[in-house]
């Protein structure tokens, strides 16, 4: 009785599986069943989730959607590149060539001024049906120059040139400058391909990755222009750089909706370029008198350079947006800050030619290797206008 009372259970359900199961056999028809068996390693389609776990897409309500949308952007942005000072300000100098204070440094850098200049964005983007990604094409063009100056103010003030080959018999100048000035000028051409989703993470917060390719045209020029105390003559060095790069790009963008349309932005994007430059240099003095020489001595130097540079792009922002048409279209205004740096671009600094001695008029130097590469950041206001057709 005692293991009937504890184990009674185990006992009474297989008879009722029992008897379910003649019941339901009785009920029918007598015919074989085929079981089919599952085979190891047999291949399969991907299982996709359902409605569980499903991130609904953003969409905007439209009565006549032709899942075309254009975008642009008007842009105000500040360009800052490394290793542009142009010279040093020395406030120290003494006419006593045995003065201590010739040796010593008490100045500042000439550096350029690095202004605001507009430029544009254009993009197309088509809303697919495959699981509602998105395709969005958009170009970017940025060209701007910036150009800075200085002189000597007083008779215990000299300016070290810093653009400027070093040669055997001493420094390209006999003495100091009075007078210095740059002009760095910089074109930015940029191409976004990249496949997106817009979907909710929750109700009033948007999130879009997208994933595509980048390509970058960045050409650079910086001429830079001496002028001694008392020699004769000029002296110029004019320093280029043609870069072409393409990789991959990844993007995050987010919107946290307010009320009334008004939302929140907060975007970042990563690429990751191989990138080709070619980079010049051209110096040219005239009548050196240093040297010996009546004629212009003109000094250049070339290298070709290949190598994987990053790009990170980040923006802050607001917007809002309405159904506009009598519900026919969408539209969508923003303002954002944004910020990019694009690493070891600012190459267009190459290293000193080896020592050489003058042969004569319009003497040549080819040779010398590449100085370090900074970086070029990119910063200021954005603001877009979308239309969802």
């Amino acid at each position: 009785m005692v293991f009937l009372k504890k184990y009674w259970l185990a006992v009474v359900c297989p008879c009722l599986l029992i008897a379910s199961g003649q019941n339901s056999s009785q009920n029918m028809p007598n015919c074989p069943v085929e079981q089919k068996q599952p085979t190891c390693c047999e291949e399969t389609e991907e299982l996709l989730p359902e409605i569980a776990a499903y991130n609904a897409p953003v969409t905007y309500s439209s009565c006549a959607p032709t899942n075309l949308y254009v975008t642009g952007s008007f842009v105000y942005w500040q360009v800052a590149g490394d290793y542009l000072t142009y010279a040093y300000v020395n406030n120290s100098f003494n006419p006593n060539p045995a003065a201590i204070e010739n040796f010593l440094f008490d100045g500042k850098s000439a550096d350029l001024d690095f202004e605001y200049k507009p430029g544009f964005r254009v993009g197309l983007g088509y809303k697919t049906d495959y699981d509602n990604w998105d395709v969005l094409v958009e170009y970017t063009r940025f060209h701007q120059q910036v150009s800075s100056s200085t002189s000597v103010q007083s008779a215990n003030q000299r300016l070290h040139p810093l653009w400027i080959t070093f040669v055997s018999a001493g420094q390209i100048f006999a003495e100091d400058c009075r007078r210095a000035s740059a002009k760095w000028k910089t074109d930015f051409d940029i191409i976004d391909a990249e496949v997106g989703r817009h979907f909710y993470l929750g109700q009033h917060l948007t999130f879009r990755p997208a994933i595509g390719l980048r390509t970058l045209w960045l050409d650079q020029s910086y001429d830079v222009t001496y002028v001694p105390l008392t020699v004769p003559g000029v002296a110029k060095s004019s320093n280029s750089s043609e870069s072409w790069g393409i990789g991959p790009k990844i993007s995050f963008d987010s919107v946290w909706n307010i009320y009334g349309g008004f939302k929140m932005l907060g975007d970042c994007a990563f690429s990751l370029l191989s990138v080709s430059d070619s980079v010049k240099i051209k110096q040219t003095n005239s009548r050196l008198p240093l040297l010996g020489s009546s004629t212009d001595i003109t000094y250049k130097n070339k290298q070709d350079i290949n190598d994987v540079k990053p790009i990170i792009d980040l923006s802050l922002g607001l917007a809002w947006g309405r159904s506009v048409f009598q519900d026919k279209s969408y539209i969508d205004f923003s303002v954002k800050y944004d910020f990019s740096v694009y690493f070891d671009q600012s190459s267009i600094q190459l290293g000193q030619a080896g020592v050489v001695t003058p042969g004569g008029p319009n003497q040549v130097v080819v040779g010398g290797s590449i100085g370090g590469s900074g970086n070029i950041t990119v910063q200021g206001l954005e603001v877009s206008a979308r239309i969802d057709f």
